[in-house]
């Protein structure tokens, strides 16, 4: 274990639970180092996890990592000791969210103005995970998956619980099949309702824990209603954090929300005196 090395990072975004016939249910967690750089650390049985383990968005954790580069040719993808997480202090959301902003704009490297720039970067440096500003939002909607999805998650359980229960406690019953997604129509672009040149659209899903939680507790119209709040470029400063699938490296998807309103980021950028 000695290519392990225990660094902090800023958590700002964690997938809801997959199942995994080697690993068992895992989630994907991204976040950033503390030069600003990001990182993906994979695999992490999160409900498994001790309480004091645990970690939520814009939370401090500590832990061993080493790259994935042996099995994953991703840049920005580390392996991680989980239950040698530690979570530390969580930066809350000031106006602005300045004080996020300072760990997450302090590497601009992984920040692009399009969609289409990170997939270039994607071609020439195995780029995975990046940031995009969104001008215009043309549609929340809810998708239901496919029949073949529900059976592939079925027989994948049905594997794992062969296994011995291998992965299971009987305090952490296995997750339900997710069987809706919300979905959102987008432009890229800095400026509201200003599309960027180079943009003709995405339509992407969005991964993120707590939004997958909140449609399996209270339904996907809930869920679909939340996000359509939230993604007004009018109102907030909105910006996608991307992240891609390593069996399909140019299909990204929504696997974080960046959203402080407009009004606090322009009140706190603008100096008192000229």
């Amino acid at each position: 274990m000695s290519d392990y090395q225990t660094k902090r990072i800023l958590i700002w975004g964690k997938t809801y639970p997959e199942l995994s016939t080697k690993y068992g249910e895992t989630v994907c967690t991204a976040g950033c180092l503390e030069d600003g750089s990001p990182v993906r650390i994979y695999p992490v049985p999160f409900r498994h996890l001790k309480k004091e383990e645990k970690y939520k968005a814009y939370q401090w954790i500590e832990a061993p990592i080493r790259r994935r580069s042996g099995k994953d040719p991703r840049p920005e993808s580390y392996g991680i000791r989980a239950e040698k997480i530690m979570s530390a202090e969580r930066i809350k959301p000031d106006d602005g969210w300045m004080a996020r902003r300072k760990v997450i704009e302090r590497d601009t490297s992984w920040h692009f103005d399009t969609a289409r720039e990170l997939k270039k970067s994607q071609r020439q440096s195995d780029q995975s995970l990046g940031i995009v500003p969104v001008a215009k939002v043309t549609d929340v909607y809810v998708e239901e998956r496919s029949p073949e999805k529900e059976e592939e998650h079925v027989q994948k359980l049905e594997a794992i619980r062969s296994q011995k229960d291998l992965f299971q406690t009987e305090r952490t019953p296995w997750l339900d099949f997710q069987k809706h997604r919300i979905c959102v129509r987008w432009y890229c672009g800095k400026t509201p309702d200003n599309p960027h040149s180079d943009c003709n659209g995405h339509d992407m899903n969005i991964l993120d824990w707590g939004l997958g939680e909140l449609t399996r507790r209270e339904g996907p119209e809930k869920a679909r209603q939340k996000i359509e709040s939230i993604c007004n470029p009018r109102k907030n400063e909105l910006k996608f954090f991307l992240g891609n699938m390593q069996r399909y490296p140019q299909s990204f998807t929504i696997v974080g929300l960046w959203y402080p309103k407009r009004a606090d980021v322009e009140r706190r950028s603008t100096p008192l005196f000229d």
